[in-house]
């Protein structure tokens, strides 16, 4: 059986090292742990009254110091993932570059002011909650006023912002107690090694020697907080760099700029040297076709405003030049777009039409045979004179009328009615590299 041997009257044992105190003192000679007040001598009941409120106060104190502690270090978890996902949305083309890194220093300041409130929270609770409250505050803001007000970002910030501001006053409660009682306090969070250091000393000396201990935690928590701050900048930014630089594709803006530029600039080749090379040896030479059927090898009307047609991979941007419309197609490209497709309407056929129509009127088989390719050309100036021979043609029968049958994108049919009863002349009519259309097909009626 084990007996508790009952200090001497008017003596209190103390807790921590068993010294032997007179009764009334409030902290050990020995080692400066608060003495209990179970054994106070008779008369010092306002002493230790005093001690069990400044006890209950710094208890009642410290469980919420821990509460906030608590919900700064999820904090500081939550906001440093945050400026990760805002850091890394630097990389989408379609978020601004200043606004990213707006978002991303407030961010990182407000995470840095949750990991110094949590390394001052035993020491200055109120202040650093007003700061962080008012830096939630702003980054909260900062989202309502971007592209997604009702964002998660926005929203979440919002949810931060109510919450610490909700702590100011209990931090500013905790704040007054600690003042009250910030001996006692100091001491309680001292080491054995501070305590015993207070063993033997008057109050005075006491109480300076706390002041020191306390001026000492707050240095070290500054240092730490500069380093964790400094640490966390520095991080973001190079992040931020780095993102911007290397993995940031370029906005669908600078690609229709440079399009828009080299048409309006008259150059076919700077024009066709934006087509992606995927894509160049085949759509440049159509491109180019295009271009000379309608007349715009050199000069060009010039581009309105375009309007923008989204697809899963394609992005189209519409340009009404009047009476056609013209498009130009671009896909993401590594980090960037590319143009790879400029739609015009073919020419019209009725221009050319005109040209042979005068030149039937000619009855000349070699104006005639000029519509043809070139490589028959003089094949058809025989074929031409040899049918004209044979149906007793001195000149040919004038055109009653001419009907066109649009076919695929660069072929037309073409129905040549003669006059009187002499009949109807089949055409086909294709567009061609040269960028004009020409006769691949010429049935003349039956004798």
């Amino acid at each position: 059986m084990t007996h508790t041997i009952a200090p001497p009257k008017g003596m209190v044992t103390c807790p921590e090292c068993a010294a032997l105190n007179p009764g009334g003192l409030q902290f050990c000679n020995e080692c400066g742990t608060v003495l209990p007040e179970s054994h106070a001598r008779p008369g010092s009941e306002a002493a230790a009254r005093l001690r069990h409120e400044a006890g209950k106060d710094l208890d009642a104190a410290q469980r919420t110091l821990d509460r906030i502690t608590l919900a700064y270090r999820l904090g500081a978890v939550a906001y440093g993932v945050a400026t990760l996902l805002a850091i890394l949305a630097l990389g989408d083309a379609t978020v601004p570059l200043g606004e990213g890194l707006v978002v991303v220093l407030l961010t990182t300041a407000l995470t840095a002011a949750l990991v110094m409130g949590a390394l001052h929270v035993t020491l200055r609770p109120d202040r650093w909650t007003l700061v962080i409250a008012g830096l939630a505050t702003l980054v909260t803001l900062v989202h309502l006023l971007g592209p997604n007000p009702f964002g998660l970002a926005a929203v979440g910030s919002g949810v931060w912002a109510v919450f610490t501001w909700a702590l100011v006053r209990p931090t500013q409660r905790v704040a007054a107690l600690i003042d009250k009682h910030l001996d006692q306090y100091v001491l309680h969070h001292a080491s054995s090694a501070t305590r015993r250091t207070l063993a033997h000393r008057n109050a005075k000396e006491r109480h300076e020697r706390l002041m020191d201990v306390l001026d000492d935690a707050e240095a070290r928590a500054d240092r730490r907080s500069i380093v964790a701050a400094a640490v966390l900048i520095v991080v973001a930014l190079l992040g931020s760099v780095l993102v911007a630089k290397f993995l940031r594709t370029a906005p669908l803006s600078f690609a229709q700029q440079s399009f828009e530029a080299a048409w309006n600039g008259g150059d076919a080749g700077a024009l066709e040297a934006l087509l992606d090379e995927r894509v160049s040896a085949a759509e440049a030479p159509r491109l180019r076709r295009l271009l000379l059927g309608h007349g715009w090898s050199a000069t060009r009307p010039a581009l309105p405003t375009g309007v923008l047609r989204e697809g899963d991979d394609t992005t189209w941007i519409d340009y009404d030049l009047g009476k056609l419309t013209l498009t130009a197609s671009f896909v993401r490209a590594d980090r960037g777009w590319s143009l790879v497709g400029v739609e015009l309407p073919t020419p019209p056929i009725e221009a050319t039409l005109e040209r042979f129509r005068a030149a039937w009127a000619t009855s000349d088989p070699r104006l005639l045979s000029e519509f043809f390719p070139a490589a028959s050309r003089s094949e058809w100036v025989d074929r031409l004179r040899k049918s004209m021979e044979t149906r007793e043609w001195s000149a040919l029968p004038g055109l009653f009328d001419v009907r066109v049958t649009p076919g695929d994108p660069g072929r037309a049919s073409v129905l040549l009615v003669l006059q009187g009863d002499a009949g109807e002349v089949e055409t086909s009519w294709v567009f061609d590299d040269e960028g004009d259309w020409r006769l691949y097909g010429f049935k003349l009626p039956k004798r």
